[in-house]
């Protein structure tokens, strides 16, 4: 859809009957049930996934054993590449398509279209904000001493739906920290390593462009047992995505809750999250240490030293920025 239908707006708390999908979910499982109906009518899916070396890349999938590839959340800005251009085929050929991404992604995808195009299906996310892939690629090589990776997940639920985990497995070592430990996901929740455009983003709305807007429930879950396995709040925003929706009713547990309730559990849904003045310290640090060395010191237990050099640090941005206040009132 290329414009919100307000009156099509319907939410709900919900997650897959299915234990597997939801486990391996980053909260109930909503966004495999959907894309499996897509699959079953001979669609694609289109969706963020790891290349081989674990950058995000959109990716294609046509068979339902590849479907846990595009699974689960991955903080990291998502290279689309040429999949819109790939989608315009697909969907002139005839073929239902479902795309996944953040919100404006979808936009991007809706505007690239130009119309719309009854056989496409778009799902975007209540978005906190997209971190840099240079932070991740030199924080994997961190973790994983330097090894072949084999799995990742940034809300593993070893510890549970409500205290995620960041979880890196090679051959010869699987690290698992949970949310309030991980270097990564503390930065990433900290809003210190979020693309700029994120502390003011456009997409902020209410009324997405997108058929569904999936994310947690956190807080209370009204009508459903919370057994910290993971709920998904679910938007369904187009007649056409209420229509799918009610095709999942035998493989989903839903809990229609009304929609100013369920816009008030998600604060992100509306407003972009506060610019942190430690990012700018962070990556002019990062430019003169290498990010390395400012992700292993960064939340120190001992970290007296390095609060030094954050300081010291500190002038330097604040002599910087006065310096580019001066040059733009000369100029």
């Amino acid at each position: 859809m290329t414009e919100s239908n307000a009156a099509s707006e319907k939410s709900y708390l919900a997650y897959s009957r299915d234990d597997d999908i939801r486990r391996g979910s980053s909260s109930g499982g909503l966004f495999s049930m959907i894309a499996e109906t897509v699959l079953s009518k001979g669609g694609l899916v289109c969706g963020a996934g790891f290349d081989r070396d674990f950058k995000v890349r959109h990716m294609f999938v046509s068979a339902l054993a590849d479907l846990p590839g595009l699974r689960g959340s991955k903080y990291v800005q998502s290279e689309t590449g040429n999949s819109y251009k790939r989608i315009r085929e697909e969907l002139e050929r005839g073929r239902l398509i479902l795309f996944s991404g953040t919100p404006c992604q979808v936009d991007g995808l809706l505007a690239c279209l130009g119309k719309e195009y009854e056989n496409l299906y778009t799902q975007d996310i209540l978005c906190h904000g997209v971190p840099s892939p240079a932070v991740w690629k030199e924080y994997l090589s961190m973790r994983s001493g330097g090894e072949p990776v084999k799995d990742v997940s940034f809300r593993d639920k070893t510890y549970g739906w409500h205290y995620f985990s960041m979880k890196i497995e090679t051959d010869k070592r699987k690290y698992v920290r949970r949310l309030d430990e991980d270097t990564y996901l503390r930065l990433f929740l900290d809003d210190v390593i979020l693309r700029p455009s994120c502390y003011a983003c456009r997409h902020k709305n209410i009324h997405h462009k997108a058929d569904f807007t999936l994310g947690d429930c956190w807080g209370k879950t009204d009508g459903l047992k919370d057994d910290d396995r993971g709920i998904s709040l679910l938007f369904v925003n187009s007649d056409k995505g209420q229509k799918l929706i009610g095709e999942l009713e035998n493989d989903v547990l839903f809990y229609e809750i009304p929609f100013e309730d369920a816009v008030l559990k998600q604060k992100v849904m509306t407003e972009s999250v506060p610019y942190n003045q430690d990012r700018e310290l962070f990556f002019a640090m990062a430019e003169e240490m290498g990010i390395r060395k400012v992700l292993e010191k960064w939340y120190s237990p001992d970290p007296v030293s390095f609060l030094k050099t954050r300081k010291g640090y500190a002038k330097y941005v604040i002599a910087r920025g006065l310096k580019k206040i001066r040059a733009k009132k000369s100029s």
